[in-house]
């Protein structure tokens, strides 16, 4: 009765997920500080050896939040 309602947790997986929105977010970071220079997305993904069109996504949705680059909401919309 006291487990009825338990839902398995899965450990592993939430430190995958963790991991790798951190990794994006320190992408986020440096595509920020490469716009701030006036860089272009094409230019940040070669940089950085990064897919493109992720660049590109990354790129269009910080573009709004410009000149501060707020990277919370960047990472937020991002994420979705």
């Amino acid at each position: 009765m006291l487990f009825d309602s338990f839902e398995a947790y899965d450990v592993q997986e939430t430190r995958r997920v963790s991991r790798a929105e951190g990794e994006k977010t320190h992408l986020i970071k440096l595509i920020c500080r490469k716009m701030k220079k006036g860089m272009m997305a094409e230019d940040i993904a070669e940089l950085f050896e990064e897919d493109v069109d992720e660049v590109k996504q990354i790129y269009d949705i910080a573009i709004r939040y410009a000149p501060d680059y707020d990277i919370e909401k960047i990472a937020g919309e991002f994420f979705g």
